[in-house]
């Protein structure tokens, strides 16, 4: 529970967790830092916990989507691979945090999507990024994609942000009673395992729009969404 974010430790348990580890001065500090309540604002004068997980995973930790999203504006991040059953962004906040930074940013966005469950969303998620957005008209369809995956592939939900590059990092969505809550940092040997798996996948269906392509993970295809020149969204 304390793991998953369902429950914060005690200054008793906290401080028996750090002696059964063995944690340094500075690791102590840190997890007392990630083991607060993160609604509670920090006193005047603290150094407030800075997650230093861009290169590598971090212990785990769970972020708001608000802080999560200025996080990866500051992160600078190029491309973002992300495995879910249906897109987060298609609708609230998460939709107009995807819709500035499609329209200040220069970020490609690839989704895995639940091939039943995720198409439907998808298309409606393009179609209303086109009605409120005009302008991305003609960059949609390189910036966003969509390759329609087995259900067993998106049974996890994460992201992988600057998939292949040198300061590569990962994000595991927790989730409760079907809401997204925040994500956790995944680990390095996570990720990479992820990454291989799916740069398999992207390689295959990369330029093979509209095919069925079969693997041993299953089959999947890149969506193909023909952009509707009136301007009145995806057809």
């Amino acid at each position: 529970m304390y793991e998953s974010g369902q429950r914060l430790p005690s200054t008793e348990a906290l401080r028996a967790i750090c002696s059964a580890l063995g944690l340094s001065a500075f690791q102590t500090q840190q997890l007392r830092s990630v083991a607060t309540d993160l609604r509670e604002t920090p006193k005047t004068g603290e150094q407030w916990f800075i997650a230093d997980d861009v290169l590598e995973g971090t212990p785990i930790f769970l972020r708001s989507f608000n802080k999560e999203s200025e996080f990866q504006i500051q992160a600078k991040i190029s491309e973002m691979w992300i495995v879910t059953a249906q897109p987060l962004a298609s609708d609230g906040e998460m939709f107009e945090v995807l819709k500035q930074r499609l329209l200040q940013e220069k970020t490609k966005f690839i989704y895995f999507l639940d091939r039943d469950a995720g198409e439907a969303p998808y298309r409606s998620m393009c179609s209303r990024l086109l009605a409120e957005a005009p302008v991305l008209r003609d960059s949609l369809s390189v910036r966003l994609k969509c390759i329609l995956s087995p259900r067993s592939i998106c049974f996890f939900h994460f992201a992988i942000c600057n998939p292949g590059d040198h300061d590569m990092y990962g994000r595991m969505i927790m989730y409760s009673n079907g809401i997204p809550i925040g994500f956790i940092s995944a680990d390095s040997p996570q990720i990479l395992r992820s990454y291989n798996l799916l740069r398999q996948i992207y390689q295959l269906c990369n330029g093979q729009e509209g095919k069925d392509i079969g693997t041993e993970y299953g089959v999947f295809r890149l969506l193909e969404l023909p952009v509707d020149v009136s301007g009145l969204g995806m057809q």
